[in-house]
């Protein structure tokens, strides 16, 4: 090969390989967790030592091998490095799994005055299909760095020839036990402990969840004091397949009580924790009565794409539950963490305006960015008022996703059918909706848009929307639109957020 083609070939590797190499870190979320390598990444755990939160998680290297790992923070915001998380155990690979650390040291595993980081985990073991139906329990004395098994090895839940996940453990206070919840298909077993060790199994809970027609996956068990009362409900959240309004999978809380045997529902129609499409298999941390969580921002109807797009790596943001009532029953609300707010940089005001029509914002984003808006609709009975206005967030090829409210339909909705992505996709993508009857005088809008997703929260915090944004979306253009009338925007703002 002659010099001079060598140096050619050599040039156009380089060239390929700078072209590549922005396209990787414009595809990888900012101000989201992401699970970088790893593919379709579940949470497994969050957990509060007193100082920091531990969050734990698996994903895949390929389409067959599991990997689980950890990281840590002070604030739910700024990570740090995750570390491989492995068990001391050579039966098989690990499918499920819950961490607690046993403060007064029911199981006995305390040494030299440390509480130990207790998980218990279920595994398939070489050859085997489907889960193991034995558990097992590994414990740390440095919060999951090194890991000891027990020596007695598996311990006995007696789950039968059924397959079932590890989904939570929890502390009861008043019965003084432990309680773990395992998930099948279409229900929950509730088991307790005194000591972590010897489980007896108290009640089984099946509920037909309205219109949800798939498996139920994951599940959380926590327990929330409705705002302005000292009445404390237990909820069951319910990760599941399919059935979900806003197509595929996603996330539906069950309000009950919980007296450490059974538990019971209050009969009403069962809530989404969020109505996007990409908000699944949610963990949960209750600290000094405050509830935090953390979802994956993926879709197990569309997961066969995940290897080929980074964006399937995320989590969401970080989100403190409250639980509060109307008229409507029990109502899970959900909002961003206030350490969000120390990400916020530049800020651009949006003046007020009467809207009919659209209104370009002229300067280009880099995202990450947040965007507030409040819309005077105390005029919503009159004849020309708006029926849809919202946002509409573009991209410089024509891609584009709408957030809006429709007042006919009394709903929130996105509408990302325009994407590039989305057109290629043999089955065409529905709007997503969230119900919301708006009877005040104003209705907010916050968005915070990231580079593989966007969020919606508004109805103080009643209203969550969680939706993915392929790689080839880079929403970095705003309008402000109202159709069918004329609505007022009181006052706005794009406001700049850094991801360092």
């Amino acid at each position: 090969m002659s010099t001079k083609l060598s140096f050619s070939l050599l040039i156009m590797l380089l060239f390929l390989s700078c072209k590549n190499s922005p396209e990787k870190e414009t595809n990888q979320a900012s101000i989201h967790f992401t699970t970088n390598d790893l593919k379709e990444g579940i949470p497994s755990g969050l957990i509060h030592d007193g100082k920091e939160y531990h969050l734990f998680y698996q994903g895949k290297t390929d389409s067959i091998t599991n990997k689980w790992e950890q990281t840590s923070s002070t604030d739910l915001i700024h990570w740090n490095k995750s570390v491989a998380l492995t068990f001391p155990d050579s039966t098989g690979t690990i499918n499920s799994s819950s961490f607690v650390i046993d403060w007064n040291n029911t199981s006995g595993l305390a040494k030299d005055g440390h509480q130990p980081l207790v998980a218990i985990y279920q595994v398939s073991s070489p050859g085997q299909t489907g889960l193991s139906n034995s558990q097992y329990l590994a414990y740390s004395f440095d919060f999951g760095k090194t890991w000891m098994k027990y020596t007695e090895n598996p311990i006995s839940l007696n789950t039968g020839t059924a397959n079932y996940k590890i989904s939570k453990i929890v502390w009861h206070e008043e019965s003084q036990k432990w309680i773990l919840v395992l998930t099948g298909s279409d229900h929950v077993r509730f088991y307790s402990s005194d000591n972590l060790i010897d489980w007896q199994l108290n009640s089984t809970f099946s509920e037909v969840l309205d219109y949800i027609s798939g498996e139920w996956d994951f599940t959380d068990f926590f327990p929330l004091i409705a705002e302005g009362s000292n009445e404390t409900k237990w909820v069951l959240m319910v990760s599941y397949h399919s059935g979900n309004p806003s197509s595929g999978a996603g996330t539906r809380c069950i309000v009950g009580d919980y007296n450490g045997f059974t538990f019971q529902p209050v009969h009403e129609k069962i809530k989404s924790v969020d109505y996007g499409r990409d908000n699944f298999a949610g963990v949960t941390s209750v600290i000094n009565n405050e509830c935090f969580h953390i979802g994956c921002i993926n879709n197990s109807t569309e997961a066969n794409q995940s290897f080929k797009s980074k964006s399937f790596n995320s989590f969401t943001l970080p989100r403190k539950l409250s639980l509060s009532r109307n008229f409507n029953g029990y109502v899970i609300k959900s909002t961003p963490v206030e350490e969000i707010n120390q990400l916020r940089g530049k800020k651009k005001l949006i003046a007020g305006a009467d809207l009919n029509g659209a209104i370009q914002i002229n300067e280009k984003q880099t995202l990450p960015y947040e965007i507030n808006l409040t819309f005077n609709i105390n005029k919503l009975p009159w004849l020309n008022f708006a029926e849809k206005f919202g946002v509409e967030l573009a991209t410089d090829n024509g891609d584009k996703m709408t957030v809006a409210y429709d007042h006919r339909l009394r709903v929130f909705y996105i509408n990302r059918l325009s994407s590039e992505t989305y057109r290629q996709t043999e089955r065409p993508i529905e709007p997503d909706y969230a119900p919301y009857i708006a009877n005040q005088k104003t209705l907010e809008f916050r968005l915070i848009v990231d580079k593989s997703s966007v969020e919606l929260f508004s109805g103080n915090g009643s209203v969550v929307m969680t939706e993915k944004i392929f790689p080839i979306m880079v929403l970095d253009q705003i309008k402000l639109f109202a159709e069918g009338g004329e609505i007022t925007l009181k006052e706005g703002s794009v406001i700049s957020l850094k991801s360092d």
